[in-house]
């Protein structure tokens, strides 16, 4: 036995070594054919090699094929550079393969797609190799490509650059692959295929951060077609998302559907279309359908649509981060026809919409089948076009053709949209005048070149036609050129935009232009004005051909001009004759820049006669060009040259003359705003200048008109931005106040007022500008700096050495009448105000009148000044130690002027106001204004108020303790005299005598009608000496003062009634000499009732001494009297009270009567019982004893106690020796002697009744 298993071990060591060993001695590439056979024949698939064959079969089997090839050449086949392939050796025992590891390099799979739309792959042939059952642990695939032919074998699509692992349970799945395709990350798994070919699909391509994510979640059909091949299909949702560069919140394009189909086509229905932002928030939500053509030329067809789409916020986004998304490249080649419809869309803040578009493209031909937009004000957008837009070309090879339309019923409505979005602002007020709006024209696009022909506008009666071109420069250093024919009818010139905008654009480039326009318009001027234009004008680099230019009506003018001027030199002349050139002007104002424009607006304003010839030219090619022009304008003869250098040449001349008979008429041709008021001596303007061109000058001007004249030497310049003149200039005036009437400003006040002026002056577009101004205005110096803008705005800073409120204030109330003698205000109304200005100035002086006698030093103040009239600001400056801050406005309604004022005082002397006798300081805050149409009448109508406060202060005349020492004077003098003017006069001297101090005292004035009150205002009080109020009114219409002062005595002199003594001080009459007055009536009232006092206490004195006397006697009579019935009543009460004692007499004797019957019948009954006792008792001895009772128990005898007898009363004798009854049976008729109960005597006290028997 054990020889036979060493023999079988020997064996399998032979049959491994052989196995290990023999294939690497076997050349198998010798054996190609067999080899390729084999593997043919097995895989059901023709299969080719070129390369080295590999095989192993330990110790797992393995072979390595190189430059092989699967299928049909020429057909759907899989080819790659090296094949590997190791397989478990048990399961094959089992008909079983299970490949542990596998590899294709380089593999390129070509794949089919047939008219029918079925799928041609490399599938085995034979029944063997498709029943046997494969399993794939991993397969690794290296820049692997998949081609898709068509039929013809033409490829439609290429996915290259793959790199993947495979696992596959089975060939009928599942699967799952992991890799990319084209750099982009794939992930895709299934199930396992089920009866029907429908297999579960899951599939994720690309990358959640930083890239495109392609989420795919349905069923992958793969049914069997006719010939072998497959018929794919697809039913899933889909969902792709990109997120969006950019800083700020997190942006992504999120495309999502469901989508259904075969090779041949796919559909997507539910589609959304969302670019959300942070937490969900969309900017653009669009909804509708895609199909995807794959058979024969693959194209995408989408309807898509949105309520509402904000392009604002779109762009923004799109600006902030790249909106490039991945899958577009792969839809660039493919055609495209998209529908697109909103119902609102913004642009710029305004609502658009509804938008219907349509758009179509292939390869490089864009068409716009359809695009019709909503704009405000009922109007709408139409456009249609096709062109050749090559994807990544240069733009100038952009090339199509389209037409467009667009019509408004309510133009101001567009118009204003227009001007929110941005637009300009002419073309916004041209477009707003018009009842309707229609336009049209068919435009052209060829290699950079732009055409709009067919053009017809149509805005109420206008009409407008033509054809325009742009050619762009050629490569050669040629220019742009712009031709135009344009033929118009019943256009307003005045309504057209400004066309700087095209002038700026035509710059640099050359232009032709033929016009013919008919019944032109100029605005107000109406059908007075109807003109025709019509010109042919070639402009160039080479020069100027003026074929014709001919222009008739416009309120009677005519121009021709015609001509040609080039390098070799030339001539152009024209004519103008018009007797109302403001038409005229108005016409070339469109045309011309803005400071020649505006220069022949202001020339021909006055409605005189323009007659002008104009010459251009240029000798030879070397030559300067030169320019003249001589005529009138007006009354102003105008003479005029300029020679300008050549191109190549330096030196430019300017001469220019201007006489007018009338220096008002020139002033107002040169433009500034006069009153044709009569100037006999005319006015003329000269200027000589020389430089190297228009824009760099050197010259001198002078200017002489209305008395005025005026010189400068500078610099001149005619460039648009550039100042038009800056230097020296000098000015001299005999009387300015003449020249200021003439500019409609006349000044205030009366007389000459000469002027001498000397400044460095800048002219230009911004306006002019004076620095280092110094003057002297009628002898006042001042000095500073000004400038007046284009717009007429004043500002700048100026020092006047003395200065007066009212000639300021007269810029916005007018000249202010003078008061006449004997009154404080002017009752005059106002004179005309001075034509509103619009400025900004800081003034300062050495001295500024406020009034005729306030005067305030080292003052400033800033100068608002606007057309409804001026307001001062921050006027400050010093009153004689103290100082004034205020701020005013002042304006003119018409006839009316109204000013308002506040501002503080600080410290300013009282002296200064009221004169020089006024100790102490005002200091407060005010606030106050008026309206009127007269210096009286603006005073009168001042109302306001204040808070002032007085320091330092005392009130002269009016000494504290003045009314004490006057009372205790009159009131010690022997003859007490209270007549008024007695004590008026011995007040008024006692005031004399000092001053009421006044340290600090403020309050509350209030003013109304022009008339300010104070008060009453407490005094500060004189410690024991008088208390004080002080009131009063300042009637600022008469300039006079009612101040009252109330003097109380702090005590009352002896006798003294009702209030304590007091007196009122009154000063009244002109503020600057108030007189003072007494109101002591109070004080003589209260002397006079004590002088009424004191005699009626000496009346009173003797009339008590009378009445003392009178009573003295009547009280002696009155107890003469009273004694005598004194006694009368004691007699009479003596006599009742006996006639009572008798009475009571009476009845104590009726009832002792009674008492002694009573007791006698009692006895009478003892005697009679102690008789009949006796006789029962045994006979007595004869000695007499004491009946006792007998003694009980030991005890002795008891007495026997009797009844006592009632002594009788006796009778004594009273005092009137009348005999007086005692009950006790006691003398005298004492009141404390005890009675007995009810009338009855009590028994007399004594011991027991002694009785003895009678002797019988």
């Amino acid at each position: 036995m054990r020889d036979f298993l060493t023999v079988i071990a020997i064996l399998l060591i032979l049959v491994l070594s052989a196995a290990l060993a023999v294939p690497y001695f076997i050349d198998w590439e010798a054996r190609r054919g067999e080899v390729e056979g084999v593997l043919g024949e097995a895989l059901g698939l023709p299969v080719r090699t070129g390369g080295v064959i590999e095989l192993r079969l330990l110790p797992t089997p393995e072979i390595v094929l190189s430059d092989v090839s699967l299928g049909e050449a020429g057909g759907a086949m899989l080819a790659a550079r090296r094949l590997s392939v190791e397989v478990a050796p048990m399961p094959l025992i089992k008909g079983e393969v299970r490949v542990i590891e596998a590899g294709l390099d380089a593999p390129v799979l070509a794949v089919r797609v047939t008219d029918d739309g079925t799928l041609v792959l490399p599938r085995p042939g034979s029944v063997s190799a498709a029943n046997v059952a494969i399993a794939i642990e991993r397969l690794g695939i290296t820049r692997g490509e998949i081609r898709v032919e068509d039929a013809a074998g033409a490829e439609i699509a290429r996915i290259g650059e793959i790199e993947a692992e495979i696992v596959a349970a089975s060939l009928a799945g599942p699967w799952r692959i992991e890799g990319e395709a084209n750099g982009v990350p794939l992930r895709v798994s299934t199930g396992v295929r089920e009866a029907g070919g429908d297999m579960r699909l899951k599939a994720v391509l690309g990358r959640a951060a930083g890239g495109g994510l392609l989420d795919v979640d349905g069923v992958l059909k793969l049914a069997d077609g006719p010939g072998g091949r497959l018929l794919p299909g697809l039913a899933a949702a889909v969902r792709y998302t990109e997120p969006l560069a950019g800083a700020g919140e997190p942006r992504q394009i999120i495309l999502s559907g469901a989508v259904e189909g075969d090779i041949r086509s796919l559909s997507a229905r539910d589609l959304t279309l969302d670019l959300t932002h942070g937490e969900g928030s969309k900017d653009l939500a669009l909804t509708g359908t895609a199909t995807l053509d794959l058979g024969g030329r693959p194209a995408l067809r989408a309807s898509l649509g949105g309520r509402r789409v904000d392009l604002d916020v779109l762009r923004e986004r799109i600006d902030e981060g790249a909106l490039g998304l991945r899958a577009a490249g792969l839809l660039a080649r493919l055609p495209l026809r998209l529908d697109l419809s909103l119902e609102a869309l913004a642009i710029a803040g305004e609502e658009f919409g509804p938008l219907t578009a349509g758009l179509h493209r292939d390869g490089d031909v864009l068409a716009l089948s359809r695009f019709d937009l909503g704009l405000p004000g009922e109007t709408r957008i139409a456009a249609r076009g096709e062109g050749l837009i090559p994807l990544g070309g240069p733009k100038d090879d952009i090339s199509g053709t389209g037409s467009i339309s667009l019509d408004s019923g309510q133009p101001l409505v567009f118009a204003r949209a227009l001007v929110r979005m941005g637009a300009s602002q002419s073309l916004a007020e041209a477009l707003a005048g018009l009842p309707r709006l229609s336009a049209s024209a068919e435009l052209a696009l060829d290699h950079g070149s732009i055409g709009a022909r067919n053009i017809a506008v149509k805005a109420g009666e206008a009409e407008v036609g033509g054809a325009i071109r742009f050619m762009p420069a050629d490569g050669s250093g040629g220019r742009p050129r712009y031709e135009a024919e344009v033929t118009a009818s019943r256009v307003d010139i005045a309504a057209l935009p400004q066309f700087e905008g095209l002038l700026a654009l035509a710059s640099g480039a050359d232009i032709g232009l033929s016009l013919d326009a008919r019944d032109l318009g100029l605005g107000a001027s109406g059908r007075d004005a109807l003109g025709r234009l019509s010109a042919l004008v070639e402009a160039g680099s080479q020069g100027v051909v003026v074929e014709y230019l001919n222009a008739s009506g416009f309120g009677g003018a005519q121009i021709e001009a015609q001509g040609r001027i080039d390098a070799a030199g030339g001539r152009l002349g024209a004519t103008i004759d018009a007797d109302h050139p403001q038409a005229l002007a108005a016409l070339a104002s469109r045309f011309l820049p803005a400071r020649a424009a505006a220069a022949l607006t202001r020339a021909v304003a006055d409605g005189g006669a323009l007659r002008l010839t104009l010459e251009a030219g240029r000798v030879d090619a070397g030559a300067p060009l030169f320019v003249k022009a001589d005529g009138r304008i007006g009354d102003t003869e105008v003479d005029m040259g300029l020679s300008l250098p050549p191109a190549s040449g330096v030196g430019a001349e300017l001469e220019v003359s201007l006489g007018a008979g009338d220096g008002a008429q020139l002033l107002g041709q040169l433009g500034f705003d006069v009153l044709p008021l009569p100037d006999g001596e005319g006015g003329r303007l000269s200027i000589s200048a020389r430089g190297a061109s228009l824009d760099d000058m050197a010259g001198r001007f002078s200017l002489a008109a209305a008395g005025a004249s005026l010189a400068g030497e500078g610099t001149f310049s005619f460039f648009e931005t550039a100042p038009l003149f800056a230097g020296r200039v000098t000015m001299t005036a005999g009387d300015l106040g003449r020249l200021a009437e003439v500019l409609a400003r006349p000044l205030p006040g009366a007389g000459a007022l000469p002027l001498e002026l000397t400044a460095d002056a800048t002219l230009g577009g911004r306006g002019l500008s004076l620095v280092n101004l110094a003057a002297t205005a009628g002898g006042v110096p001042l000095h500073g700096r000004l400038t007046v803008g284009e717009g007429g705005r004043v500002e700048g800073a100026v020092h006047f050495e003395r200065l007066a409120l009212a000639n300021v204030a007269a810029l916005a109330l007018g000249p202010l009448p003078m008061a006449p003698e004997g009154r404080a205000w002017s009752g005059e109304r106002l004179g005309a105000a001075a034509p509103p200005v619009d400025g900004a100035l800081t003034l300062t002086a050495g001295s500024l009148a406020l009034t005729p006698t306030l005067t305030l030093r080292d003052a400033a103040l800033r100068l608002s000044l606007h057309p409804a009239g001026l307001a001062i600001d921050d006027l400050n400056g010093e009153l004689s130690g103290g100082r004034i801050e205020t701020s005013l406005t002042m304006r003119r309604e018409g006839s009316l002027a109204a000013i308002s004022a506040r501002g503080k005082l600080t410290t300013i002397p009282l002296s200064s106001i009221a004169g020089s006798g006024l100790p102490g300081t005002l200091s407060g805050d005010f606030e106050i204004g008026t309206a009127g149409e007269s210096p009286a009448r603006l005073v009168a109508n001042l109302a306001g108020g204040a808070t002032l406060s007085v320091a330092d202060a005392s009130i002269p005349g009016l000494d504290p303790s003045a009314v004490t020492r006057m009372v205790a004077q009159a009131l010690a003098a022997d003859t007490l005299r209270p007549d008024l003017p007695i004590v008026t006069a011995a007040l008024a001297e006692e005031l004399d005598e000092g001053t009421w101090p006044l340290p600090q005292l403020s309050g509350p004035v209030s003013l109304s009608g022009g008339v300010l009150r104070f008060g009453p205002l407490t005094m500060p009080t004189q410690a024991g000496v008088a208390e004080g109020s002080l009131s009063g009114t300042l009637d600022l219409r008469s300039l006079t003062v009612d101040l009252r002062a109330t003097v109380i005595a702090a005590t009352s002199p002896k006798g003294w009634t009702g209030p304590s003594p007091q007196a009122v001080a009154i000063w009244s009459g002109p503020v600057d000499a108030p007189k003072r007055s007494l109101d002591a009536g109070s004080l003589a009232n209260g002397l006079a009732a004590i002088g009424i006092v004191r005699e009626l206490e000496r009346i009173e004195a003797m009339e008590a001494d009378a009445r003392e006397r009178a009573f003295h006697n009547r009280r002696l009579r009155a107890e003469r009297e009273q004694r005598a019935r004194e006694a009368e009543r004691r007699a009479a009460e003596e006599a009742r009270r006996r006639e009572e004692e008798a009475q009571r007499q009476q009845d104590l004797q009726r009832q002792q009567d009674l008492q002694r019957q009573e007791d006698q019948r009692r006895l009478e009954e003892l005697l009679r019982e102690e008789s009949q006792r006796q006789e029962q008792a045994p006979v007595p001895p004869e000695t007499p004893f004491r009946l006792q009772p007998q003694s009980q128990e030991g005890r002795g005898p008891t007495q026997l106690q009797l009844p006592a007898i009632h002594r009788l009363p006796e009778f004594e004798p009273d005092g009137a020796g009348e005999p007086t009854v005692s009950p006790t049976g006691g003398s005298g008729g004492s009141p404390e002697a005890p009675t007995a109960p009810s009338g009855r005597t009590p028994p007399p006290p004594g011991g027991p009744l002694d009785i003895r028997p009678t002797a019988r």
